[in-house]
């Protein structure tokens, strides 16, 4: 015991000969364990608020959309392949219980001089029941309300911060893109999407009203269809496929000009962007805790080019190779250690504030934090490897002739 705390101490008194140098390398394993947590939080949170999203998508939803998709998921196609008279087909499908088609456009939106731009989607009645969503205040958008093109909306959480701030909206009226608008409902908040989209800053109005008085356009943008069980998924997607080409009169060698997925879809693609991105944090986590182990090796070569008269009187008068070694060792621990516990904490700060901007439940474990010491601490400890055993190694007679 007072061999290593002899060697913590000299190990202490060397790193503050190089106060510099120690400072950047133990700032290169902080920032490279404070991504690591940052990685591993966000990585598992997002995957988390993944299966939340795919949760409130629903098992049996089909989601159709014009053209052919590549890459992430938009319900804001600009293809105009799907008309209404494309869901009057589908409704009639054996097995399909609801169906919902959708506009998604963007107009101005203002209040008493508040302003604010938010997604407005025209939709049937069927996408509350469809998305399973609920209602924190008031009524969603009813069959009158598209029989007759009522300038109806309901309104999400940003929307009515930004211009109600804390008053309740319903019953209030609003302008959206200079036509008056009278607040049905308010939605229950639902944060961030995995693609970054704000699902409170967004309006529904009628589907009909959205034609007819906003656009003056046929074609819909997205549509969501629910089936009557889980096991008939499979049977209904290719049904409503042979519909659709049907509607459109595709040939036998056209392919289509629709998407249609499911919720195994809708998850591969965003565990694919999830998995990009968790790689990207990776590459620039391990990056950035290999430059900081570098650092380390420089300093303690450096250290042992100075000391070598030092290491060669300590080996010459009986002390053995491996406390040398231990000693090298020690610094490296103290500079990496120290690095890693204050990026352990920085990186936990983050990743709380970035799961409470984005609502997303941030996976905030000791495990993560205690994997991501452990693994910056050892990057310290493989990088003083080098020089620990040069030094331990040294020959006392040729260490003490050092110049």
């Amino acid at each position: 015991m007072t061999r290593l705390l002899r060697n913590i101490k000299t190990a202490v008194k060397s790193i503050g000969s190089y106060k510099f140098q120690s400072t950047l390398s133990c700032l290169g394993i902080m920032f490279g364990a404070m991504s690591l947590v940052c990685m591993l939080s966000i990585g598992l949170g997002s995957r988390l608020a993944l299966l939340k999203q795919l949760e409130s998508l629903g098992e049996n939803v089909i989601i159709i959309i014009p053209g052919q998709m590549s890459g992430r998921t938009s319900f804001g196609s600009k293809q105009e392949t799907l008309k209404s008279d494309d869901m009057e087909a589908i409704k009639i499908i054996e097995g399909i219980k609801l169906v919902s088609p959708g506009i998604v456009s963007s107009f101005p939106v203002e209040y008493l001089g508040n302003k604010s731009k938010p997604e407005v989607t025209g939709v049937a009645p069927a996408f509350m029941e469809i998305r399973k969503w609920q209602l924190q205040e008031g009524r969603f958008v009813e069959d009158y309300d598209t029989d007759t093109f009522k300038k109806i909306c309901v309104i999400g959480q940003t929307v009515a911060r930004d211009l109600f701030f804390n008053a309740n909206p319903v019953g209030e009226s609003l302008s959206i893109g200079g036509k008056d608008f009278e607040v049905a409902g308010l939605l229950e908040p639902k944060g961030f999407s995995m693609s970054g989209r704000d699902q409170d800053n967004v309006i529904y109005i009628p589907l009909t009203t959205m034609q007819v008085k906003m656009l003056n356009q046929k074609h819909i943008s997205f549509a969501l269809a629910s089936a009557i069980s889980k096991d008939l998924m499979g049977g209904l997607i290719e049904n409503i496929k042979s519909v659709l080409r049907e509607q459109h009169r595709l040939g036998d060698y056209e392919e289509n000009d629709f998407t249609i997925m499911n919720q195994a879809e809708f998850s591969k693609q965003n565990e694919a962007m999830t998995r990009i991105m968790t790689i990207l944090l990776g590459i620039g986590s391990f990056t950035t805790l290999i430059s900081g182990g570098i650092g380390i090796m420089n300093i303690l070569l450096a250290s042992t080019r100075e000391r070598t008269r030092e290491i060669g009187l300590r080996i010459a008068v009986g002390a053995r190779r491996k406390d040398v070694l231990g000693q090298f060792f020690i610094e490296g621990l103290v500079i990496s250690f120290g690095g890693a516990v204050a990026g352990v904490i920085i990186g936990n700060g983050i990743s709380a504030l970035v799961s409470m901007m984005l609502n997303w439940s941030m996976l905030i474990s000791p495990a993560v934090s205690l994997g991501s010491l452990l693994i910056s601490a050892s990057v310290g400890l493989f990088f003083a490897y080098w020089p620990a055993r040069k030094a331990s190694r040294l020959n006392p007679i040729d260490a003490l002739k050092y110049e």
